[in-house]
């Protein structure tokens, strides 16, 4: 039996200045987060070879939040105030659960099973646009993760693979939503919010295997399918209802293949060179009605790198490359509908780098 503890405060402060609907405004505002919780977890054997484990979690997180709203010019000073929403504070508390059952078949096979829940931090909108979001906070989402999954080992210990099929139900699930009403009040833009019901399903692999003294091959592939079964529609508009849309940045197969090549030396010292390929299909970068405007293209990297580390294991040189075909993607930005204006974000092109590093302990 084991158990833990953790706190942690954190402060982010937001002044933005920003021009929409025909308008300057500025957002003065401070959010303070505080999370503390424990948690316990007893495995016991009920036979040689079948493990039973439970555990449990406490948590209690805090967030306030001081926001000021000010109408604005494009000089950006501060002219009247539009809102004010000083020392608002919430509290969530929450107990989860978590229970699995594992079989070691063989000394190279172990099968499992796992259920548990989780959640997302909740909190404030640190921009809110007027009174009414500011006031509403976001609720933790809660998650109902379930899993099954098989690991295995063989090849004399060079070869280990672990295999996992999982299903997510999410209740109160936090996303964008775009002009919601709030107190009867349209708000115009985007407000981060509680948006509904939501699921995924998926399967991952992982394998590493080790080809020789000095090869070592480690492969990823994962699918993946996501969904809204419910969704917030405050405007009533249909292309407002998201329902069974994907969730955003979930593409369906991902994957990878990362090769490590390892050389001694006589002196203590120590070559690596390692060379990788990775995989993404295509994904939304939101939710919304405007799906082909958040599209995000399928992409495909290749990296590689060559590391000297020295007797001493204190120092490692490196000389390393990121997207080595300098593959080009356009990737959606933002886009304001009002002013039918669109931005692309372009992903980084390759890029080379000169590493020294220096370890003390």
């Amino acid at each position: 039996m084991w158990t833990c503890a953790i706190y942690f405060r954190e402060k982010f402060d937001h002044y933005r200045w920003s021009w929409t609907n025909n308008a300057f405004s500025i957002i003065d505002s401070s959010v303070t987060s505080t999370t503390a919780g424990v948690y316990g977890q007893l495995d016991y054997r009920l036979t040689d070879k079948l493990t039973a484990t439970a555990g449990l979690r406490y948590s209690r997180e805090t967030s306030e939040l001081d926001s000021l709203g000010y109408a604005s010019n494009v000089t950006g000073a501060e002219l009247a105030l539009r809102y004010a929403a000083n020392g608002l504070e919430k509290d969530w508390t929450a107990v989860q659960p978590k229970v699995s059952l594992s079989y070691q078949w063989t000394p190279g096979v172990l099968t499992y099973a796992t259920y548990s829940q989780g959640s997302t931090a909740g909190g404030y909108n640190s921009a809110a646009a007027t009174l009414a979001v500011a006031q509403t906070p976001v609720d933790p989402d809660e998650i109902n993760a379930y899993e099954i999954g098989l690991k295995t080992f063989g090849w004399g210990g060079r070869l280990s693979t672990s295999t996992a099929v999982f299903y997510n139900d999410f209740k109160d699930y936090q996303a964008t939503i775009s002009n919601p009403i709030i107190d009867g009040q349209l708000v115009p833009g985007a407000v981060f919010a509680n948006a509904g019901r939501a699921h995924t399903f998926g399967v991952e692999v992982a394998s590493t295997a080790k080809l020789s003294r000095a090869l070592e091959a480690s492969l990823s592939l994962a699918y993946l399918t996501t969904e809204f079964d419910e969704y917030l529609n405050p405007t009533g508009a249909a292309n407002s209802n998201f329902v069974n849309f994907d969730l955003p940045n979930s593409p369906k197969l991902s994957g990878g293949l990362r090769l490590n090549y390892d050389v001694p030396l006589s002196s203590g010292a120590n070559w690596s060179t390692t060379g990788a390929v990775r995989y993404e299909d295509e994904s939304y970068s939101a939710v919304s009605a405007d799906r082909e405007l958040t599209k995000q293209p399928a992409q495909t990297y290749v990296d590689a790198g060559v590391y000297f580390t020295t007797a001493s294991r204190q120092w490692t040189f490196s000389f390393a490359g990121t997207n080595l075909l300098d593959r080009d993607y356009g990737l959606p930005g933002s886009y304001t509908p009002s002013l039918g204006f669109k931005t692309v974000l372009w992903n980084r092109e390759r890029q080379l780098t000169l590493g020294v590093r220096r370890d003390f302990f």
